[in-house]
């Protein structure tokens, strides 16, 4: 009699990595998604990385300054004669940058602290921010006296002769995507002119 004999082989499985270095990070520092697999001899495999459900190849293995937010990367494989397709996820943190207060500056006459005059002498309250560090991202620094708005431009400032009392200055940020919000506070004390 004639036996026939069949043997099922199921495909193999591709053994994937997907790293991101330096891993969950803040704003401004680069990372790193490798999206690979360990090599197959005579298979041609080709793997894939996706960020947030877009294709991104050209980012494999790229260091890259992100955005603020939460990315989910996936590395798949296509399948091949003998082996499957497979998948990878990874979760990537990019948190705000919490530095936003190094990057700002409120003086009274150049001088960042809280100053005492004597009336008649005249002020010069002025915010700024280094626009090297924000490039041409979207945010907005105010410089109020008293609770009331003085301006937004950069810099921005108050010059000004105030009667004998106390003067409160802030200049702050609510921030934007990449960078936290932020406030600087100083006081101006005019006091009483000297007979």
């Amino acid at each position: 009699p004639v036996v026939n004999r069949f043997a099922f082989v199921n495909k193999g499985n591709v053994t994937l990595s997907l790293t991101a270095s330096p891993g969950n990070t803040t704003y401004t520092t680069a990372t790193t998604t490798t999206c690979s697999f360990t090599a197959i001899p005579s298979e041609d495999i080709t793997v894939n990385l996706y960020r947030n459900d877009s294709l991104v190849n050209p980012e494999n293995n790229t260091a890259i300054v992100r955005a603020a937010k939460t990315y989910q990367f996936v590395c798949n494989n296509s399948a091949t004669q003998n082996y499957s397709t497979n998948s990878s996820t990874l979760i990537l943190i990019v948190s705000q940058n919490t530095s936003t207060s190094q990057f700002m500056n409120l003086t009274i006459n150049g001088t960042e602290a809280s100053q005492t005059f004597t009336y008649p002498q005249t002020s010069n309250a002025t915010g700024n921010f280094n626009t090297s560090v924000f490039g041409n991202q979207v945010i907005t620094f105010t410089l109020f006296r008293n609770q009331t708005s003085i301006g937004t431009t950069n810099p921005v400032s108050d010059l000004a002769q105030f009667g004998a009392g106390v003067v409160n200055y802030s200049y702050n940020t609510s921030g934007n995507e990449n960078y936290s919000s932020a406030s600087k506070l100083i006081n101006l004390t005019i006091n009483k002119a000297n007979n």
